[in-house]
């Protein structure tokens, strides 16, 4: 559930944990993709942290593919690479390229 999650916020430009617990109940898109479950977003950030290495080759799984397929993949990619920038200095970074 919270891959779905944080996969479908940041193809949506929503990155922060905060914003991604807000937005499950106000959209039901994050609703569905989320279980109706109403985690915290201590709980959002702390699934992050804990698997940041393997959400990183995710993400990078899913640019490449959408690349490769001709997919509009442009908020996706512009929201790895923000996210990826400030969190460089002090963790492992998303692989993405621009």
């Amino acid at each position: 559930m919270m891959v779905r999650l944080r996969v479908y916020g940041y193809a949506s430009g929503v990155c922060s944990s905060r914003k991604m617990q807000m937005r499950r109940l106000e959209d039901a898109a994050f609703r569905y993709l989320s279980g109706d479950q109403h985690s915290d977003h201590a709980t959002i950030a702390q699934f992050r942290k804990r698997h940041l290495e393997a959400l990183s080759g995710l993400f990078a799984q899913a640019l490449l593919l959408c690349s490769e397929t001709g997919r509009a993949a442009y908020k996706m990619r512009k929201a790895i690479v923000e996210r990826s920038s400030r969190r460089s200095s002090n963790s492992a970074v998303f692989a993405a390229s621009a």
